[in-house]
């Protein structure tokens, strides 16, 4: 099985996925960029969850998985499991990652960084700012 249909694979199980826990998602290229301050350290404290989508890191997963891969199929697809066997980091990476473009997808998201909280999108680093606008 080759890299795109095992991502297409994932992509489809990601987007059955539910996502009923409360949660804060950070779309951007560093999660130090953002400022989350004392009200996400409660927010935690009270069961939400926070996750970060780091952009482009798809690609560079996916990337690193084919490395060294060669032409023959069976036996870059032999190698293709024995990688996959041996840095399940790199699938967990994937799958995360693919979900966070789904939900940049599903919600419109067009400029980053970005915060989803409850279905709503806010362009800004200061999750904290975020979390008391929304009181």
């Amino acid at each position: 099985m080759g890299i795109r249909k095992i991502i297409f694979a994932i992509l489809i199980l990601v987007s059955f996925e539910g996502f009923a826990e409360p949660k804060i998602e950070l779309f951007g290229e560093s999660e130090d960029d953002f400022y989350k301050g004392t009200l996400v350290d409660k927010a935690i404290h009270n069961g939400v969850t926070v996750v970060f989508y780091k952009l482009g890191l798809r690609q560079v997963l996916e990337a690193k998985l084919s490395e060294g891969l060669g032409k023959d199929p069976e036996k870059a697809s032999a190698l293709l499991k024995e990688k996959m066997a041996l840095h399940p980091e790199i699938i967990d990476g994937i799958l995360q990652s693919a979900q966070g473009e789904q939900r940049i997808i599903e919600y419109k998201i067009n400029r980053f960084p970005a915060i989803l909280i409850d279905g709503k999108v806010f362009y800004s680093v200061n999750v904290e700012r975020v979390l008391e606008n929304l009181k």
